[in-house]
């Protein structure tokens, strides 16, 4: 249903060409597709044996690389220079959130036990289990931040002016930007699956937050 209702706001963004449709669109689907995450992950917890999980999602995330990387030059190709050609790609991109929804459905999963307390009470494990709950607090500071400098890096690459920018033409910034991103999670993805397999997730999830900060760190320092 998540995935079903976002596909339905990005095809009504697509449908109409209206400044508020396009804004209530996009702040109602994307967080809609964004819930479905833990819902997605309890389904593989059902339906694939532990020691296995992580080399079948690697195989999953190697095809979805590659399908980013085909859809980022597409749609490169596609607008060009004229902005006003992101509704046919946004009809694209719900009927391919409307096809998740479908095959999503057609996995088998078994219900999930309703709470005995509040939706939010799940949130106590953050301090009964010290450990879990660092992992969750670093992982979520790694995250808000990496999502922060997104934008960042294109301007940072893109921007004209010297003083704070590259000054790099748009396909050298596709290149950077999405591009080698997305060859280099193509080229990890069975190492990471295969260690999650077999390594301990809190050591797992530290080495890749210290990946995410030299990451950072790096992108921003022309002088290397």
């Amino acid at each position: 249903l998540l995935f079903a209702g976002g596909g339905a706001c990005v095809m009504a963004v697509a449908a109409v060409d209206d400044y508020a449709v396009y804004f209530c669109g996009i702040m109602a689907g994307l967080p809609l597709i964004a819930m479905s995450a833990p819902l997605v992950t309890e389904i593989w917890r059902q339906n694939i044996p532990d020691l296995q999980r992580g080399y079948l999602y690697s195989s999953v995330s190697e095809r979805s690389s590659l399908g980013g990387l085909a859809a980022s030059v597409a749609l490169a190709l596609w607008i060009g220079d004229d902005l006003t050609r992101y509704r046919p790609a946004f009809a694209v991109f719900g009927l391919c959130m409307l096809g998740s929804a479908y095959c999503i459905a057609k996995i088998p999963s078994r219900a999930l036990e309703r709470p005995r307390r509040h939706p939010w009470s799940g949130l106590a494990w953050l301090w009964k289990d010290r450990t879990f709950g660092y992992v969750c607090i670093t992982w979520m500071l790694i995250g808000v931040a990496n999502l922060a400098i997104l934008p960042l890096r294109t301007e940072y690459v893109a921007n004209p002016s010297k003083e704070v920018g590259l000054g790099y033409g748009p396909w050298l910034v596709l290149l950077l930007i999405q591009i080698v991103p997305g060859i280099s999670r193509y080229i990890s993805a069975h190492f990471w699956g295969r260690w999650f397999d077999r390594a301990n997730f809190i050591v797992l999830r530290i080495v890749l937050n210290l990946l995410f900060g030299i990451n950072m760190l790096l992108f921003f320092r022309d002088d290397l």
